[in-house]
């Protein structure tokens, strides 16, 4: 029943966007309107500069009496400073580098969107095999807690690669975390992205999405689309490129991401190295709000077209070399009342899907901690089937 929730969070995303749709280029003009400053990078993106207190999070109807949250709890904190300090040293790691826009203190940068409304795929995080269809695959590991617990975080350190995507064709690695009921249900969803139909470029870029079911009625949308994450850091943005990437046999990358409930306030962090990006506020997290019942890591892809792009490295997954094929690692997980821990305690299963496949978990050493490898070349649905 859970997997089958991960494809109703995005299955009526379509209709909610065509409803958007007449809103755009509206929008676009509001946010330039607040705008402190506007910044073109030297990739072509335009961000304005928005007033924290003027962000479009703030014009949601559930958050019209919203306070903002400009740092996480206390208590939040103290957890994650712990947590950071019995974390495996990265010194000898290279570290992806994000694009910073430079905004000004007291403003958030946030992506100008093209006029032309971004598609957003249908079943976009489902697990259940007779969705293969629909050119949707997935590689990863599903963890979950006790019954009777909750997942309130979850960490990684993301390898980067560039897989090559077409038209109706999209390639990702993300850390997800779902809670609740068919009818009933919230997900929110970190990573980077390769994307054509959304981005109109083929740059690996960082990026979230979240969606909630009440009563069977979707919503759901990447980044800042509709208004439902609250951004407090001036320094980077959701969107933005990641500016080096691994190559097989070559210098590799990783990004440590975090998705991590503060308990106090109700709202999910989202991490971006050690920098806490913003969050996602408990009036549009439902079952969210006391934690999360499954946590996935791994690659996602989706092609509407008869084959599939590369997940990951692109690389025949074979025995996991970590050297050839996409990974994560520094894999920790919090459960309700307990600190990060890799998820040796957790109910851990491997999810593989027709193209793709994912393994070779398990703790490595100090400098790694727990990690898995996922992906594979894509292809003819009907030839790599398994």
């Amino acid at each position: 029943m859970e997997y089958k929730l991960l494809f109703i969070t995005v299955i009526f995303a379509i209709v909610y966007q065509v409803l958007c749709m007449h809103v755009v280029a509206r929008q676009v003009l509001t946010r330039s309107q607040h705008s402190l400053k506007t910044i073109k990078t030297r990739f072509g993106d335009i961000y304005d500069c928005i007033d924290v207190y003027k962000q479009p999070a703030l014009s949601h109807p559930l958050l019209k009496n919203h306070k903002i949250q400009m740092n996480p709890s206390s208590v939040l904190l103290e957890s994650l400073e712990s947590s950071f300090k019995t974390m495996p040293s990265s010194s000898n790691i290279n570290l992806a580098k994000l694009e910073e826009i430079g905004c000004p203190e007291g403003s958030v940068p946030i992506l100008r969107k093209n006029k032309r409304m971004p598609k957003v795929e249908a079943n976009l995080w489902g697990f259940e095999s007779k969705y293969q269809a629909t050119g949707y695959d997935y590689a990863g590991i599903i963890m979950k807690p006790n019954t009777g617990e909750k997942i309130t975080g979850a960490k990684a350190r993301l390898e980067l690669y560039q897989p090559y995507v077409e038209d109706q064709q999209f390639s990702a690695s993300m850390i997800l975390l779902q809670s609740g009921s068919t009818d009933n249900n919230a997900s929110i969803h970190v990573g980077w992205m390769v994307n054509k139909d959304y981005f109109h470029d083929t740059q690996t870029r960082f990026f979230s999405s979240w969606s909630q079911t009440n009563n069977r009625k979707e919503s759901a949308c990447y980044n800042n689309d509709c208004h439902v994450f609250v951004q407090t850091s001036y320094k980077y943005s959701l969107g933005a490129i990641f500016t080096n990437v691994s190559k097989i046999n070559e210098t590799q990358y990783v990004v440590p991401m975090s998705l991590v409930l503060d308990t106090e306030a109700k709202a999910w962090w989202l991490y971006i190295f050690d920098t806490p990006l913003g969050y996602w506020p408990a009036e549009l997290l439902n079952n969210l709000k006391d934690g999360a019942d499954l946590a996935f890591m791994g690659g996602m892809v989706l092609s509407n077209k008869p084959y599939s792009p590369p997940m990951g490295s692109g690389q025949d997954f074979g025995n996991g070399s970590f050297d050839k094929t996409c990974y994560m690692d520094q894999v920790t997980v919090e459960k309700s009342g307990s600190q990060f821990m890799d998820p040796s305690g957790l109910t851990v299963e491997i999810k593989n899907s027709r193209c793709y496949h994912a393994g070779n978990n398990r703790y490595f050493d100090d400098k790694n901690g727990y990690m898995f490898a996922f992906g594979g070349p894509g292809g003819d649905f009907a030839k790599c089937a398994h």
